[in-house]
């Protein structure tokens, strides 16, 4: 049997050693380079959700505090347009329940070019006597009106009605404040009484009146 050599050939080591020589080394300032760019690189790394993208206008919304107040000043400009409206339905019947704010509201409402009349309340006002009296060729028409309400009230027309024996209406004429010289307004509880001369035609005979109050 061939005895095998264990013991190296010097050609061989010399070629191992050459090896060994050009064995491809590490640089490190190189290593160094690209340790320190990826720790920049993870300090800088936030993390967030996989496949999505920031909102950029996300940093431009408003502060909550902020919107709250813009929406408290809505409400509060809201508000305060609606007390104006009802202060300008309701002027009239806040005139007549304190009428130390009239002169107020009368300066307020001309500035905007409104105006403000006597509260009216047909029901309220209450004729409570009247006769048609014969004088020659003229008949005296007498009244008494009152406001029975709480409040100042403007005075109403007058309409004088003529019937004949079978209640049908044979003249109607219509009195105004001017032409009755009335007062523009009575005060609560306030009476007033009046007097008129009518001419009636001769061609118009009549058995009984009516005399009613209205607003035109």
């Amino acid at each position: 049997m061939a005895a095998v050599d264990l013991v190296a050939d010097p050609a061989d080591r010399i070629a191992l050693d050459d090896l060994l020589q050009k064995e491809d080394r590490i640089d490190l300032t190189q290593a160094s380079a690209e340790l320190a760019s990826f720790e920049q690189a993870l300090s800088s790394f936030k993390p967030g959700h996989a496949g999505l993208t920031a909102d950029p206008m996300e940093d431009k919304k408003p502060p909550l505090v902020e919107s709250v107040w813009v929406t408290r000043y809505a409400v509060w400009s809201l508000a305060l347009i609606l007390v104006l409206q009802l202060l300008f339905v309701q002027r009239h019947a806040i005139v007549a329940y304190w009428p130390d704010s009239g002169p107020v509201i009368r300066h307020v409402c001309h500035s905007f070019g409104c105006q403000v009349s006597p509260m009216r309340d047909v029901e309220g006002l209450v004729i409570e006597s009247s006769e048609l009296v014969q004088r020659g060729d003229v008949h005296a028409l007498r009244w008494t009106v009152r406001n029975t309400t709480p409040t100042v009230l403007g005075m109403s027309t007058m309409e004088l009605a003529l019937m004949d024996g079978a209640g049908k209406v044979v003249l109607r004429r219509v009195f105004s404040p001017m032409d009755m010289g009335a007062p523009e307004v009575l005060a609560n509880g306030q009476s007033w009484s009046g007097e008129l001369n009518v001419w009636m035609d001769a061609e118009w005979p009549f058995s009984d009146y009516r005399l009613s109050s209205f607003y035109p």
